[in-house]
């Protein structure tokens, strides 16, 4: 076999792939974002590494969901899970940023700076010890070499087809999942808001996905109210972490520490009603790729 012949040539997305290539190149982009920001976890100490990490882990569990039906149902799920795990890990981190960044006037003592060095050091000897910088390329090669596609005859007819019908089944599992809090935002309590929070994040991520390989011109609308909720709900789930964070956590004492959870009140409050008004007008209008289904009909 010649070189050109062991050399796969990336396809660029856009309409027309079928669903074989549009996952190759999903996940080829999806692991070399994990592969950067793991390593950058690992050496340096800025906040934006374990949340560039988990977003991109986020966005390939999401990316691996919507293709199930073509991939091997044991081999996908021990990378998802070993993608969950590292998501976890990091997501002390995240948290413990969050804090720091909120409480870092407070910290005379620098006691919460300590606890928070002490955690990034705990949290990379966890990613060390379970070899997580080999997970971005294992998976990338399993993809590949094709060992992670199912091979039944069924199968390999719906890796060969375009992958418009399994865009718009995702689109619409996701859809849907997120309809199911149709109730008022405000009225959810803190672990079904932050539940509704990560639904919103998997039909985002499926529209940056897929809107490019059907070629709708109406994602990008679709798409930016659905970051403008996911940033409101955001900030009223770090303010409701704040109201509950601990009384050691350096956090301000008398009025000062009244006045902060006022604030954090009003903040989660206003991030509420904002977002409300944005899920009712998405609520009123017909999802983008259903209206793109239904345009191809009538053409």
């Amino acid at each position: 076999m010649d070189e050109a012949e062991e050399t796969e040539v990336p396809q660029p997305l856009g309409p027309g792939l079928t669903v074989e290539a549009a996952l190759r190149a999903i996940v080829r982009r999806c692991s070399a974002e994990i592969d950067a920001h793991l390593a950058f976890v690992l050496d340096r100490d800025e906040p934006v590494g374990p949340h560039k990490a988990r977003v991109w882990l986020r966005r390939l569990v999401t990316a691996m969901d919507a293709f199930a039906p073509v991939l091997k149902g044991k081999k996908a799920a021990a990378f998802r899970a070993e993608a969950k795990a590292i998501f976890r890990a990091l997501g002390k981190l995240r948290d413990s940023d969050v804090l720091m960044e909120r409480m870092v006037a407070q910290d005379k003592g620098g006691r919460l700076a300590e606890a928070a060095a002490a955690l990034r050091q705990k949290v990379r000897g966890k990613l060390r010890d379970r070899n997580a910088v080999l997970f971005a390329p294992l998976l990338l090669r399993a993809v590949n070499d094709g060992v992670l596609f199912r091979a039944g005859p069924e199968a390999r007819v719906m890796r060969g087809e375009p992958v418009a019908r399994l865009a718009e089944a995702a689109l619409d599992v996701a859809w849907e999942d997120c309809c199911a809090h149709r109730h008022r935002i405000g009225e959810l309590p803190p672990v079904a808001l932050h539940d509704f929070r990560k639904d919103l994040k998997t039909l985002r991520y499926q529209t940056e996905f897929f809107a490019p390989l059907l070629g709708s011109d109406r994602a990008e609308a679709f798409r930016a109210k659905l970051q403008r909720m996911q940033d409101l709900l955001g900030v009223a789930t770090d303010a409701q972490v704040m109201q509950t964070a601990p009384e050691g956590a350096g956090k301000a004492k008398g009025g000062r520490r009244a006045e902060t959870r006022k604030a954090d009140r009003a903040a989660i409050r206003a991030a509420l009603s904002d977002a409300q008004d944005i899920w009712l007008s998405l609520l009123e209008a017909e999802p983008w790729w259903r209206l793109r289904a239904a345009v191809g009909r009538l053409h």
